[in-house]
């Protein structure tokens, strides 16, 4: 009688070890903050990648408000961060 595929016969047989890896891994970046490079080279203007998590209706007033300037909302979070920044630490001000 024939035993289905997935039964094993007897005891496996060890398999040898694997040679290291050649290839090169990059890090993966870091959760806040991790500086980022630019594709093509050029120096980066905001070295620092930031990501949010901000409400649905925070969302839609940051969407209009920047619709009206004529500016990106990256640009407007930006100068948002900026004046709370400014109000909230002295440090930041004299920088």
């Amino acid at each position: 009688m024939d035993t289905p595929h997935n039964i094993a016969k007897g005891p496996k047989e060890a398999l040898p070890p694997r040679a290291p890896s050649t290839g090169v891994q990059t890090p993966s970046p870091q959760a806040n903050g991790g500086p980022t490079k630019a594709e093509n080279g050029r120096p980066v203007l905001y070295p620092v990648r930031l990501r949010v998590n901000i409400y649905e209706v925070m969302a839609a007033s940051l969407q209009r408000v920047c619709k009206r300037w004529g500016i990106p909302e990256g640009i407007g979070a930006r100068i948002a961060i900026t004046q709370f920044l400014a109000q909230q630490d002295p440090q930041y001000r004299a920088e």
